[in-house]
């Protein structure tokens, strides 16, 4: 297999995986509202979301810059991982 069309292969399977594997935080937060005069209760807790889930509700809960910067790093890096293990099983893989 040529070397240009195993890295052509290699990112897009990297790309897949990063995209669909959930391994990027984001930080919610939920307020309750209580009857009476008791007030609100606002609570605040972390998951991991997939990258099409991360953003879907961007336009009301914009992440902070650290928070960006962690997701591309996270991206970045499971692309890399993924694709270099991808290149390496397709240098070893014949066709018949």
């Amino acid at each position: 297999m040529k070397q240009s069309v195993r890295i052509t292969v290699s990112v897009g399977v990297g790309l897949l995986f990063a995209g669909l594997f959930p391994i990027y935080p984001h930080r919610s937060m939920t307020r309750s509202f209580t009857v009476g005069s008791g007030g609100d209760i606002i609570s605040s807790s972390w998951d991991l979301r997939t990258v099409s889930r991360l953003f879907e509700g961007f336009r009301y809960d914009k992440p902070g810059p650290l928070e960006l910067a962690l997701d591309a790093l996270a991206f970045a890096v499971l692309v890399t991982v993924v694709s270099l293990g991808a290149a390496r099983a397709l240098r070893r893989w014949r066709p018949s």
